[in-house]
């Protein structure tokens, strides 16, 4: 088995079958699906009763990353792959991976590019973020790419990794986690390896059916800008290091940003604090803070992707 899709479920019995039909209609076969039922209480069992050789993992409600990593655990697949049980695969995803693979074969981590659906209508591709860049690429730090681009570049549902590499790193979701915590795992996958891009949009991500909270990011909550301090004494690339610390300046001025707009100045200047190289802590830092949202953004881009 080549593949392994895990696709964790709470109360989706609506959509989920959308999603089972995507995986089943992809024009690469090899594939093993494991329904991960974290505790639903609607008819899960009705939705999915007519789908054969699924792999059902049942348990008590946990919490999307305890279901993904109940997933990876059980999965026999020689590369894991996620969907959302809301979402959907586009018939070319596991073509486009297996072609990646095949090409750079001594890799771990792969990414296709994705298409994001919103209620108003209008569509975002993430390609458009990479419109200097070949068809697919090696990119041995993903971090630069990122203070480059901006966010909107990756997304679960287009990831894809050697589930023997998961395993001997211990590299799993964090339990309990509720903001960023797939992105965590991916950042997390990155600052040990390199990641193969690929410009073919091959998922769909539908804000129509999401129910994932918008949380704030003043509250300084997401797990992997918590986990500076071991990021700084890990044995890695310096350059891979340092990109990784700037992005996570780039998120703390980005807290403090929400917090000078919500007139929180004091609170704003503490977080300014902690910002780790001093680049980020001069002046400039401070005027940043204080713009409009789309001109921070860009000039973050510019500013920490030198």
């Amino acid at each position: 088995m080549k593949f392994s899709v895990i696709i964790p479920v709470y109360n989706k019995a609506n959509c989920i079958g959308e999603a089972l039909n995507s995986v089943l209609n992809q024009t690469y076969s090899d594939v093993e699906i494991v329904v991960v039922n974290d505790g639903s209480t609607d008819n899960l069992d009705l939705a999915i009763k007519d789908y054969q050789n699924i792999k059902l993992i049942n348990q008590d409600n946990a919490g999307v990353s305890v279901a993904r990593n109940n997933g990876i655990k059980q999965a026999t697949g020689e590369f894991i792959c996620f969907l959302d049980a809301d979402d959907l695969w586009l018939e070319n995803h596991l073509e486009t991976l297996n072609s990646l693979i095949l090409k750079y074969p001594n890799e771990k981590f792969f990414l296709t590019s994705h298409e994001v659906d919103y209620l108003n209508g209008k569509t975002r591709l993430s390609k458009d973020l990479l419109v200097n860049y070949p068809d697919d690429f090696l990119c041995e730090n993903f971090f630069k790419l990122l203070n480059s681009l901006g966010d909107g570049l990756i997304n679960t549902n287009c990831t894809c990794i050697n589930r023997e590499f998961l395993l001997e790193n211990e590299l799993f979701f964090e339990p309990g986690e509720k903001i960023g915590e797939d992105t965590d795992m991916w950042f997390r996958i990155a600052l040990r390896t390199p990641v193969v891009v690929s410009k073919n949009i091959t998922t769909k991500y539908r804000r129509e059916f999401s129910t994932a909270t918008k949380q704030s990011s003043s509250n300084l909550e997401w797990m992997f800008a918590r986990r500076i301090e071991d990021i700084s004494k890990m044995q890695i690339d310096e350059q891979v290091k340092l990109e990784c610390e700037k992005l996570i300046d780039r998120y703390k001025m980005g807290c403090s940003r929400e917090l000078m707009t919500a007139r929180k100045r004091k609170q704003a200047k503490e977080v300014l604090k902690t910002v780790k190289h001093k680049s980020a802590k001069s002046r400039i830092s401070k005027v940043l803070c204080c713009l409009p949202y789309w001109a921070f953004d860009l000039a973050c881009r510019i500013y920490f992707g030198k």
